[in-house]
């Protein structure tokens, strides 16, 4: 695993993970349609679609486990800053929650739930996408006195 330099922490790891995020919900429109009077298709463009919620719900459910309370513990002074990060987090889960049903119901009904997976991958790209951009730049902005960085 890379290491963070004497100035910034690691984070490329996770900005890598979020450009997967943004290029797989942006792309969502396009690849539905592209599902549209073909079951074999949907199936697997609503299996990827899973799987790329599930893991937007882990990759949260890991930072609220293991790094939001890393963060606090060793800065507390940016405590606001990692509950606006708790916040974002549950606007997400709300909209995450919605797009996993929608996804189902369209793979299970058909293009009669087109509009509706779409619009809900959607609600929740422009949630994600903001909270990534705030998540990404909250990191850049840490010095080498990142909380991260236990005394090395």
């Amino acid at each position: 695993m890379a290491e963070a330099s004497s100035t910034h922490p690691y984070v490329y790891g996770m900005a890598a993970v979020h450009r997967i995020y943004r290029s797989s919900f942006a792309s969502a429109p396009a690849f539905i349609e592209s599902a549209v009077e073909d079951e074999h298709r949907r199936a697997l463009v609503a299996n990827y679609y899973t799987n790329i919620l599930a893991s937007v719900e882990s990759h949260h459910g890991g930072e609220e486990e293991c790094l939001f309370p890393l963060l606090i513990e060793r800065a507390p002074k940016q405590r606001d800053v990692v509950e606006l990060g708790i916040e974002e987090h549950q606007q997400v889960l709300a909209l995450l929650a919605a797009a996993k049903t929608a996804n189902a119901s369209w793979e299970s009904k058909g293009d009669a739930e087109t509009q509706e997976l779409v619009s809900a991958l959607g609600s929740l790209d422009g949630a994600l996408s903001a909270h990534l951009d705030h998540e990404e730049a909250s990191c850049r902005s840490q010095s080498s006195t990142s909380p991260l960085r236990s005394g090395r």
